[in-house]
């Protein structure tokens, strides 16, 4: 938490969020099916100040997920409230703020590591998200709502980089088993996915990260 430009009392009312946060990614059940994933989780929250509306401290902040690989989401526009005597919960009927906002980066994360094991497996995650998007944009905290439909959205469709990552992560594992056959054949795969990313979305930023990230990888592996 980076909380410079806050007050010191301001900075007192967010003493337990990051233990709240940690509890929260913890504590709560993801996906039934993958519930075996250790999913290293990277999440920076710069606050930018407060406002009030009626009796809440309405904290507005930047925040930064990552799961310290290829999967990177910067989101510029958040508002939650926080109160630092009740407990971090994802409830999916009843929204709010702070908890979907969480929930909602959480299941993307989970979307991008589950398409590395099957064909756009993260779908069902990537719907979780996008109606956490929706009930965000229809409350009462709508600010930012918007630009995260539209997020979930560009990543669901863009079919091309869901192959090339699962290709990609598919020919680690063959490289290491020794089956060059099925290397070369899974890095032909992931620049066709590429390639199809590329005629779909232009340059899109998810992409140009992803070859970024790896590119290192893939030319010693090439090598």
């Amino acid at each position: 938490l980076d909380d410079r430009l806050l007050r010191s009392n301001e900075r007192q009312e967010i003493v337990n969020l990051n233990s709240d946060i940690k509890r929260f990614f913890m504590n709560t059940t993801w996906d039934d099916n993958y519930s075996d994933l250790s999913i290293p989780l990277y999440i920076q929250i710069i606050f930018e100040g407060v406002t009030e509306k009626g009796n809440e401290s309405i904290y507005n902040c930047q925040a930064l997920f990552s799961n310290g690989g290829d999967l990177r989401y910067f989101d510029k526009s958040i508002q939650f409230y926080y109160n630092s005597g009740n407990s971090l919960y994802y409830d999916p009927v009843l929204f709010e703020p702070l908890t979907g906002f969480l929930a909602f980066y959480a299941h993307l994360i989970l979307a991008g590591e589950i398409d590395t094991y099957e064909f756009n497996g993260g779908n069902g995650s990537f719907e979780i998200a996008r109606d956490i998007a929706l009930r965000g944009s229809a409350s009462d905290y709508k600010k930012g709502w918007g630009s995260r439909i539209t997020l979930v959205d560009n990543l669901n469709r863009n079919i091309g980089l869901r192959k090339a990552r699962l290709s990609w992560y598919i020919a680690i594992d063959s490289f290491e088993n020794g089956e060059m056959d099925l290397v070369i054949e899974e890095l032909n795969n992931m620049l066709d996915g590429i390639d199809q990313s590329y005629r779909d979305l232009g340059r899109d930023n998810y992409t140009q990260y992803f070859l970024k990230i790896q590119s290192e990888k893939i030319a010693k592996m090439l090598s």
